[in-house]
């Protein structure tokens, strides 16, 4: 598939509150954070926000870092068997403006204690299925000799 479509996928699959995902960081020793249940939203753009509610958690720090020198962070998305991943690079932390304030009073209508750091602008480089019945078909493609001798009989 197009990274296009995928992207519209992944915007189509962010609208379920149940969906599970995760973004990935990077620090400056080359330690990963992994948020498990990022908030996570597609945008017409191509890009991707994350919702970051402190302004000082290792989250805010690696992707301020990210942003400053170009280091790209990861995403994942997984609903039912439907798997996306993909990598990009901060572009713009909204701590004011229109995006900002939209999620701001978005949060503060669910939680009125709710309180927000940033609206991490990420930029989506790549974006791949990963979804474990489109993997498994490419390798049977790619691959036949990677297959268990007993799935071969």
């Amino acid at each position: 598939m197009s990274k296009q479509v995928l992207i519209q996928e992944l915007s189509r699959l962010l609208q379920d509150p149940s969906v599970n995902n995760a973004l990935s960081t990077v620090g400056e020793t080359g330690i990963p954070t992994i948020v498990l249940g990022a908030e996570l939203f597609a945008t017409d753009r191509g890009t991707l926000l994350y919702r970051e509610p402190l302004e000082s958690s290792i989250t805010t720090l690696n992707l301020t870092r990210s942003l400053w020198f170009n280091r790209p962070v990861a995403f994942s998305v997984r609903a039912g068997d439907t798997r996306l991943h993909g990598r990009g690079v901060p572009v713009q932390a909204h701590i004011t403006g229109d995006v900002f304030a939209a999620h701001y009073r978005d949060l503060r209508a669910r939680d009125p204690l709710a309180d927000l750091a940033a609206v991490w602008e990420i930029r989506i480089d790549s974006i791949e299925d990963t979804s474990p019945l489109l993997q498994r078909r490419q390798e049977d493609e790619r691959r036949p000799f990677f297959r268990h001798l007993d799935r071969l009989l």
